[in-house]
């Protein structure tokens, strides 16, 4: 057998057929991580924004089921405060839009038991943060409807973003509601009615 017959009979890849098709499956696997990454940020987000309505729900029925209970109801909006007959305190700081946020925010609603039943003195017990991770409270209002009626108007209003960069800055400015953005934010609104007896 003649040995320039049999190498010419070898069939084998040249280095540009080897870096085309490491070119391509380079691309194809950068095409697979990148939708890998899009769908984890897509249920990331949706897991965030159903902790919030379900946040928001369970802390508008609960003041719902105690107002519902209660003699009396006291609501200052100008210290943020509400006062539920049994000595029950709510207390809360809010994210307003157009406001700028720096650092950490002292966005948090807590609920306290075990005070006097005008919720001035005793010690608070019991004090439980009703808000979740990376939600802030943007409104909250219990009003009464009219003047001596035992029918409140319970409305709040939380904002949901899934990245921390939204805090330091311009909060209006720097929230989307895109789900495709990388700074997303999402507002949730919960309001109801109900009977003090």
């Amino acid at each position: 057998m003649n040995i320039k017959k049999f190498i010419k009979q070898q069939s084998g890849f040249t280095i540009i057929e080897l870096l085309l098709a490491m070119a391509v499956f380079s691309f194809v696997l950068m095409i697979t991580v990148a939708g890998f990454i899009q769908v984890n940020r897509s249920y990331t987000k949706g897991i965030t924004v159903r902790r919030a309505q379900d946040s928001a729900r369970t802390i508008v029925e609960q003041l719902s089921r105690e107002i519902r209970i209660s003699k009396k109801v006291a609501y200052d909006s100008a210290s943020r405060k509400l006062c539920i007959d049994g000595g029950i305190l709510y207390e809360w700081s809010l994210v307003n839009p157009g406001v700028t946020i720096t650092g950490t925010p002292g966005t948090r609603l807590v609920r306290s038991e075990g005070l006097s039943s005008d919720c001035n003195t005793g010690p608070a017990t019991n004090q439980t943060e009703l808000m979740v991770p990376n939600t802030y409270l943007n409104s909250f209002n219990v009003d009464v409807s009219l003047p001596g009626d035992n029918l409140y108007n319970i409305s709040l209003t939380i904002v949901v973003e899934s990245d921390n960069n939204l805090i330091n800055g311009n909060f209006m400015n720097n929230c989307s509601t895109n789900p495709a953005d990388s700074a997303f934010c999402y507002f949730v609104s919960y309001s109801t009615s109900v009977n003090s007896f």
